[in-house]
């Protein structure tokens, strides 16, 4: 998984989770310009990410915890992680 950090992701499948905010370091902007958080809204990430769930494997909370962290109308405390994540 090079070396990317696991985090427990509470959800009842009880398999582990990447820490988002190091797949989004490792792995966006790798084939295109990459998404700043907060400049898109969940919608027109959701339809984007559409197109990336055949190429990049991510299980189903990842790819929830990805919108959380990038989207514009994410809830607070998804933000308040991310920003606490930065320093």
């Amino acid at each position: 998984m090079s070396g990317e950090a696991l985090a427990s992701n509470g959800a009842s499948s009880g398999k582990p989770t990447r820490d988002v905010h190091s797949i989004y370091r490792s792995r966006c902007g790798n084939c295109h310009v990459r998404v700043e958080p907060g400049t898109h809204t969940r919608a027109q990430l959701e339809t984007a990410f559409a197109r990336h769930h055949t190429r990049v494997k991510m299980n189903d909370a990842e790819w929830s915890n990805m919108v959380d962290f990038l989207a514009s109308d994410a809830p607070t405390t998804a933000k308040a992680t991310a920003a606490s994540a930065e320093k």
